[in-house]
């Protein structure tokens, strides 16, 4: 819970046992906002994904972003940080006094609870393993009779899994697909 002045939160001691409700929980917040991310807005595009990061608590993929391909000096400091298993989901890829922290970023407005980016899936540069958009888990995707007919109803269907299914999440849809009305358009047997 935040304190009277709103810039820190309460001592362990003085919330503990008060009632809360999710307004308490910043890492719920979906519409996180983030400095950095307006400042890196036109590198935080598809086509500027060079590779993916993995969360060390939530496991889920992040997009990070280049200018340009990845130096061998940017991939080895990449591969670094990677292997330290210590990128956590809102932080920054380097810490502020590294060399790269304005080269090679990623997206800080995401908690863990984020869904997947949407430019894990656009990224024209790089394809990366289909995962699911809420959770990002890669097995148990659906292909169902559901996805089957959401996919002849949009352009876009991002993957969802069993489990996401199950606990009542629908599939993100996007671009309501125009091939039925072109298909009524064109005289049969003229496609």
């Amino acid at each position: 819970m935040p304190d009277d002045t709103g810039d820190h939160y309460k001592p362990f001691f003085e919330v503990y046992g008060a009632h809360t409700t999710d307004e308490h929980r910043p890492s719920l917040n979906e519409t996180l906002q983030s400095a950095t991310d307006k400042s890196n807005h036109k590198l935080l595009i598809a086509v500027k994904v060079r590779a993916v990061i993995r969360c060390s608590e939530c496991l889920r993929n992040r997009c990070v972003y280049a200018p340009s391909k990845l130096s061998t000096s940017q991939m080895a400091a990449f591969i670094r940080v990677q292997e330290d298993n210590s990128y956590i989901c809102g932080q920054p890829l380097f810490p502020c006094n590294h060399e790269f922290h304005s080269d090679v970023v990623v997206r800080q407005a995401v908690a863990c609870t984020s869904p997947m980016e949407t430019t894990y899936y656009s990224a024209t540069t790089v394809s990366f393993e289909a995962c699911c958009f809420y959770c990002g888990v890669q097995d148990s995707l659906l292909n169902d009779d559901y996805i089957t007919s959401l996919r002849s109803q949009y352009s876009v269907v991002r993957p969802l899994c069993k489990m996401c299914r199950d606990s009542g999440k629908e599939a993100k849809t996007w671009g309501q697909s125009k091939m039925k009305k072109l298909r009524c358009k064109v005289p049969p047997g003229q496609y």
